[in-house]
This record gives structure tokens, C-alpha cells and sequence, in this order.
């Protein structure tokens, strides 16, 4: 750098008069530093590999114990374990287009059974209400529960380093069936911190609920800057840049909305573009739709067997597209058709 023009010097630690830090993916003491650095405004110069690090330990989910990216996570990079190139790389003008689907060894099967130990449907049917199916495309997104036509009521996913769980109606708040579902959802979102569970005021019966099953929580009109888990509707003050940054830098978010009533007052704007709910949740790779749900029964995924996920069909039409051969899971296809024209 010096012999660029560029002044630099040696520094052990991160320090808020700096104004880039440079550090390689290895260091596990500075994360939180690093990441408040960042939110200062700080530049950081990191670099590193992922691959060979995973084939040292026995932890295989680089994308969430990987020491880099416990801080470039939370500004929605990752460092994978797939080997990378080693040939040139052409500059672009222009910012290049990524994949539609980065394949990754990690996968998120630990934490789909987390959410559904000791469950094999979540059941809604005497809930009185008509969730809003809710569209999957994150890649670190996951559902939950799906009807025979593969919509989904309830989803999960992974953002940065936190955690969020969605349902398509807050009434699922209520229902007493979901109870085991609701206290294993709660647990996943607190991350085994054992932290402070906040729940909106408007939804005192889900603090009930959670009572029930040993969890206590504080009954709050908001967001707490001591909470680990937020459980809370979405309406149109949401605060969403302080959620969004507030599950990035660890916390859980349990979130419980409809659309289809939204819609049904502003015709012609797209829920997913406009909702209130969908300009907090869409980063997380889990969007409420218009479409509802009969309030039946939902099977749940089992292990081993593919789900639909609106990305990973999309990748693999897109397969099917320029190679002319192949086939997209049986009933994936017409599902695909509507959620596409949903997203997009």
C-alpha cells in the first residue's frame, strides 16, 4: 500500500479512528468490533478461504460458524466452502449477474428439525382464519409447513447472523395446536442465548401460550434494544432498517401477517413490492403473498425428501430452458408459473 502512496500502518485491533481495517477471515476475538466498525461506517479489507478451514474441524456449516463470516454475514456476504477458480477473471463494466442458485455444502436440515422436533403436521384447521401463502426464494430460506398444492404457510430462514420465522396470519399466534411448534420456533430464534423473549402487545396470547411451556417473555409496544427474540405483526411504522440490522447482527424475528387484505384495498400495487410487511421480510428471502390458504391441515418436510422452494425450481427450469432436456419435480412447474409472476 505504501508503495502505492497509500499511508498505512500496523495495528493489533480495530480502533474507531481508522477509517479502513485490514484482517484476514481467521480472527474469532474481534467480531464484534469488526461489525460495530462497520456500522460506524468502516471499511473492511478481508480475505480468506473457507474450504480448508471446514476440512480441519468438525463443524461442516461454514455459512454460519466460519469465523469471516460471523462478521461479512451481517453485510450479506459469505464465504463458501466450494473451491474457487484459479484462472483470470475479466473486470466488467458493469456489476456482473450472480446465479440464480449458489450451490453450498451447508445445508439447513439442522435447523428445519430443530423447528419441527416432535411434530409431523401443524395443524390450523379450527384457527378460524385464512393464512396468506408465502413465497420462498432466499437461498438460506427454508419452509415449514405446505399444503398438497406446495403452498406455504409457515417458513424460516437464516439472515447475517440471526434468525427469522414467518407465518401467513398473526391469529397463528393463537392457536393452541401450535404450541409445541411455537415454543420450539421460539428456541431456535433465541439461538441458545436463554435471552429476554419481547412480544408485541397487540399479542398477549402468544406470550400466554409460550408461558405454558416455561418461556417467559415481556409484553412490549416494541422492539427492546436488550431482546433476543421480537414476536411482532408488521404493520405500516414498522421499523425496518433497525429489524433488518437487528436479526443481521444476531437477534430472531417472529413474524405473523396476511396480505390478501392489504391487496384486496390497494388493487393493482403488487403485496410484494409494497406491503408493509414485505419491505421488512423480502432481504430475508420469505415474502407474504395475496394468495390465501384454506385453513387445514399442513404437513411438514421430512429428511431426505426435496421440497419446493421457488429458487431452486427456478434454477432448475432455467437448466431445462438452455440444455432442452431434463425434468422439474412433478407439480413444481404449475406452482412455479404463479409465484413467478408473484416475484417478479
Amino acid at each position: 500500500l505504501e508503495g502505492s502512496g497509500v499511508e498505512a500502518k500496523i495495528e493489533p485491533e480495530v480502533k474507531d479512528s481508522l477509517g479502513v481495517y485490514c484482517i484476514d477471515a481467521y480472527n474469532e476475538t474481534m467480531t464484534e468490533k469488526l461489525v460495530k466498525f462497520m456500522k460506524r461506517g468502516g471499511g473492511l479489507l478481508i480475505g480468506g478461504q473457507a474450504w480448508d478451514w471446514a476440512n480441519q474441524g468438525d463443524d461442516e456449516r461454514v455459512l454460519f460458524t466460519f469465523p469471516g463470516n460471523l462478521v461479512t454475514s451481517v453485510a450479506g456476504v459469505y464465504f463458501t466452502d466450494n473451491k474457487g477458480d484459479t484462472s483470470f477473471f475479466k473486470v466488467s463494466k458493469k456489476m456482473p449477474k450472480i446465479p440464480v442458485l449458489v450451490s453450498c455444502e451447508d445445508d439447513l436440515s439442522e435447523d428445519r428439525e430443530e423447528l419441527l422436533h416432535g411434530i409431523s403436521e401443524l395443524d390450523i384447521s379450527n384457527s378460524d382464519c385464512f393464512p396468506s401463502q408465502l413465497l420462498v426464494h432466499g437461498a438460506l430460506a427454508f419452509p415449514l409447513g405446505l399444503d398438497s398444492y406446495h403452498g406455504c404457510v409457515i417458513a424460516a430462514a437464516r439472515y447475517g447472523r440471526g434468525r427469522v420465522v414467518v407465518t401467513g396470519h398473526k391469529v397463528l399466534f393463537t392457536v393452541g395446536k401450535l404450541g409445541p411448534f411455537l415454543l420450539n420456533a421460539v428456541r431456535w430464534l433465541d439461538a441458545g442465548r436463554r435471552g429476554k423473549i419481547v412480544v408485541q402487545t397487540e399479542l398477549r396470547t402468544l406470550s400466554g401460550l409460550l408461558a405454558v411451556g416455561g418461556i417467559d417473555t415481556s409484553i412490549e409496544p416494541h422492539l427492546t434494544s436488550d431482546a433476543s427474540v421480537y414476536c411482532f405483526e408488521p404493520v405500516s411504522d414498522v421499523g425496518v432498517k433497525e429489524l433488518q440490522e437487528f436479526v443481521a447482527e444476531g437477534g430472531g424475528l417472529f413474524v405473523g401477517a396476511q396480505a390478501w387484505w392489504w391487496a384486496f384495498k390497494n388493487p393493482g400495487v403488487s403485496p410484494l413490492a409494497r406491503f408493509p410487511g414485505n419491505l421488512l421480510l423480502n432481504p430475508f428471502g420469505i415474502s407474504i403473498t395475496s394468495q390465501s390458504l384454506n385453513p387445514g391441515p399442513f404437513r411438514t418436510p421430512k429428511a431426505g425428501i426435496r421440497t419446493y422452494h421457488f429458487r431452486t425450481t427456478l434454477a432448475e427450469f432455467q437448466v431445462i430452458m438452455g440444455r432442452k432436456r431434463g425434468n422439474v419435480e412433478k407439480g413444481w412447474l404449475a406452482k412455479l408459473g404463479p409465484d413467478g409472476a408473484a416475484f417478479l
